[in-house]
């Protein structure tokens, strides 16, 4: 079952140390350059009109973010699947789909969401302690407009609740961790996965956070052999951002 996350044995009958070398920068550039092209791409033919000035409750926004992860989760997987997977891997390999959604990735998921927010909240006391003039609760600058309606908050959740959670897992916790898991032992695949996903969000209080979290997750997909698990904590993680800054309204 994690035969995907774990280098070759015999390392003399594998690939030489250059190909490995160069497997490992692919799986490690490729995923987040997938997102910018995509990005790029929908700019190209002039769907970025979708989400200009547009609330993330707007069904145009949500459109737009759906026709972006599409894009991002199939140029990040399909061309390198089988350099990094081998001829005969499944789809379903690569994104990390080994078996079926169980009752323990369900709990699992709520487990490690708690121990994620622990581990934050102590990583935050210890910067606190250590820089005391960088601002480690600075909030995240999503660049959208507050829902009103009903419907612009259901729009809302989905663009920022569920979509992510979900490409992003398939992504980063699905392909990415499994393709770098193939040339090296777990911890080393883990930490460089989470420091790509945490460099994507920019922002450094954000990516440090991102950090922590991207650690469990990984951790999570090694544990359950597949993905659904991570996507449940990450669900969770992004519905209480989602319920302090549009809900509750918390600064």
């Amino acid at each position: 079952m994690l035969a995907n996350l774990s280098p070759d044995k015999d390392l003399t009958s594998g690939p030489s140390l250059p190909a490995r070398i160069g497997r490992v920068l692919l799986a490690a550039a490729w995923p987040p350059l997938s997102m910018i092209v995509a990005a790029f791409l929908l700019a190209v033919v002039g769907v970025s009109w979708l989400l200009d000035k547009q609330p993330p409750g707007a069904p145009a926004a949500l459109v737009y973010f759906t026709l972006y992860y599409l894009i991002a989760a199939t140029l990040a997987v399909w061309p390198w699947r089988r350099l990094l997977f081998g001829a005969n891997s499944q789809l379903r390999e690569a994104l990390g789909i080994l078996n079926r959604p169980r009752f323990k990735d369900a709990w699992l998921a709520l487990v490690y969401f708690a121990l994620y927010v622990l581990a934050a909240m102590v990583v935050a006391v210890i910067i606190r302690q250590l820089f005391p003039l960088f601002d480690i609760e600075k909030s995240q600058n999503l660049y959208v407009q507050q829902p009103v309606t009903a419907a612009q908050f259901a729009y809302a959740f989905v663009a920022l609740v569920v979509l992510p959670p979900v490409a992003e897992e398939l992504i980063f916790r699905g392909f990415m961790l499994g393709a770098l898991g193939r040339q090296m032992s777990f911890w080393p695949a883990a930490i460089l996965t989470s420091l790509v996903f945490a460099a994507l969000h920019g922002q450094l209080n954000v990516a440090i956070d991102i950090f922590v979290l991207s650690l469990f997750l990984a951790k999570l997909r090694h544990k359950t052999g597949s993905v659904w698990a991570p996507m449940l904590t990450h669900v969770l993680k992004n519905g209480l951002a989602f319920l302090l800054l549009f809900v509750f309204v918390v600064k």
